[in-house]
């Protein structure tokens, strides 16, 4: 090779996240995450529906429908978010000191 061609990067692979994967490098994804999107997107379908359609939710059931799966998605959202906070693994004392300002 000469020395103006390029290479391609490859990672060592004794370097984390160097499986060459090329979506390796996707922070992992918890409960939280995924309730919080399904609630959003929930948020979005029955607001657009709501101005759309003068009469929705139509009829009594499924008014209440509607009323159950926000009601249970957002304690899901709030129940996975409390459970994640609690459960994470914050950084050691010597991360912490370590930071700017301490």
């Amino acid at each position: 090779m000469s020395v103006n061609t390029p290479t391609p990067f490859r990672a060592h692979p004794a370097e984390p996240g160097a499986s060459g994967i090329p979506f390796a490098r996707v922070p992992p994804v918890n409960a939280f995450h995924v309730c919080g999107a399904l609630f959003a997107i929930w948020a979005v379908v029955v607001s657009f529906l709501g101005i759309t359609r003068e009469s929705f939710p139509s009829t009594d059931g499924a008014a209440r429908a509607v009323g159950l799966i926000s009601v249970v998605l957002c304690l899901g959202a709030i129940g996975t978010a409390i459970y994640t906070s609690a459960t994470a693994e914050h950084g050691s004392e010597e991360e912490h000191a370590a930071l700017p300002g301490n």
